[in-house]
């Protein structure tokens, strides 16, 4: 048997020998399509038009009626007039429908959705007009910058605590450090720490290309607060990476693992398109994730100015998923396979 066959089958054998690994290589592909036949189950997101009703009296009547339309993603907030175009702006949402102090209604729209702005101007009536509001060409690459943000800090996390971590104890190089006075806490507040360091910088790349190649607006004290949450992720994501560490002892499979799970959990974060499009479970799911919290918080602090007091709730709530999966995880860590 030639060289090249006989490492194709060495390969192949390898994985079909590992029933953990066998199962999910054959079981992935599918439960994707399953995932994503849940996710979207009325069709891509985009298909749907995003528009947003201020919260008025009267409003209620207008949500129902414009709730008639399937093509139609509807909701009511309360936030001002500067907040609807700067989320114009960046493309989360198609529209924003707010009643003046006259009672008339009036339709905010970017340049490409006049139809949907004819649309929703024949439903209000005669009661009603339209702005057309200037938005960036690159609009939707700032809504999706936070999501690559956390997307990037999500995998170091996961990679470094989860991945780096199985591949120290199949070397012995924790068994090694067992026979030392390094405690497990130190160790891995050590490894958060160095990888913390990483992710600053990869964090800072990221904002300086976004600004200089994309005109990405970041006011200075959103620097700060992205500093903030970068690290925070850093620690929840490591969290969950450590966990499986912990839990997992195969490289192999670890790795294959670490490469799948930030799909879903992208899909389920409002990284690409809000979790509003999700179905209703879904979008409660989403929203105890802490990629999604930050994700958010990200977004808040760039676009809708959100101070750092603003967000204290997705950091307050990121620190405690760090906190209560490290303490699990420290409870079932092991310096090797067989202690």
């Amino acid at each position: 048997m030639s060289p090249l066959f006989a490492l194709a089958k060495q390969r192949v054998t390898d994985v079909l020998r590992n029933p953990a690994s066998t199962t999910f290589f054959l079981a992935l592909p599918i439960l994707f399509l399953l995932l994503f036949a849940l996710v979207f189950p009325n069709g891509h997101p985009f298909e749907l038009k995003a528009i947003d009703v201020v919260d008025a009296s009267g409003s209620s009547a207008l949500i129902d009626k414009l709730k008639a339309f399937p093509e139609l993603r509807v909701k009511q907030v309360m936030a001002s007039r500067t907040i609807m175009l700067d989320r114009l702006r960046v493309r989360s949402i198609n529209a924003a429908v707010i009643k003046d102090d006259a009672g008339k209604w009036n339709i905010l729209v970017g340049p490409n959705d006049h139809l949907l702005a004819l649309g929703l101007q024949n439903i209000l009536g005669e009661n009603a007009s339209t702005t057309v509001v200037e938005t960036p060409h690159w609009g939707y690459v700032y809504f999706l910058f936070p999501g690559l943000l956390t997307f990037s800090v999500l995998f170091a996390g996961l990679y470094a605590m989860g991945y780096t971590m199985v591949q120290y104890r199949e070397n012995l190089f924790l068994k090694k450090l067992k026979t030392t006075p390094l405690s497990p806490l130190t160790f891995v507040l050590a490894q958060i720490l160095g990888r913390s360091v990483l992710v600053t910088l990869q964090v800072a790349l990221l904002i300086a290309v976004a600004v200089i190649g994309f005109s990405l607006p970041v006011a200075p004290e959103a620097l700060l607060t992205i500093a903030l949450l970068s690290v925070l992720g850093m620690f929840a994501f490591s969290s969950i990476g450590f966990l499986l560490a912990c839990l997992i002892r195969n490289e192999s499979l670890m790795g294959d693992i670490i490469s799948a799970i930030p799909l879903p959990i992208a899909l389920l974060s409002g990284m690409f398109f809000t979790i509003d499009a999700l179905p209703l479970p879904l979008q409660k799911l989403g929203a105890v994730l802490p990629s999604t919290m930050m994700v958010d918080a990200v977004r808040e602090a760039l676009f809708y100015s959100a101070s750092l007091t603003a967000i204290w709730p997705q950091a307050v709530s990121m620190l405690a998923w760090g906190i209560i999966l490290f303490g699990i995880s420290l409870f079932l860590f092991r310096w090797d396979a067989h202690s």
